[in-house]
């Protein structure tokens, strides 16, 4: 099956919902403050769009390593949070999850 970018762009509001949600619970949730926003929604939006569009399969390191490097992760300063975004990352944005065999 085909990874639709409906269903990755689904999960991309899902984790965004997340991580701002997490900053309620500090410092269960992160350790401190960081101030995601919707135009981080935006571009991995954008990203998400690019990368589904075509017919090869998606290569998921690539969207981990821009979400966590560029988007996302680019504000974490805190090893200890930087793991949890790993992992959320990892948990979400996965083949197996959104059903693609790419």
């Amino acid at each position: 099956a085909v990874v639709s970018t409906q269903s990755t762009g689904f999960t991309l509001a899902w984790f965004h919902a997340i991580v701002q949600e997490r900053r309620n619970y500090i410092p269960q949730g992160w350790t401190k403050f960081y101030e995601f926003s919707q135009a981080d929604l935006r571009s991995g939006a954008d990203i998400i769009d690019r990368l589904c569009t075509g017919t090869g399969s998606i290569q998921w390191d690539f969207i981990h390593g821009l979400f966590e490097n560029a988007v996302f992760g680019g504000r974490i300063d805190n090893n200890y949070d930087l793991e949890v975004l790993r992992a959320y990352l990892r948990q979400y944005f996965d083949r197996e999850v959104l059903g693609g065999k790419g």
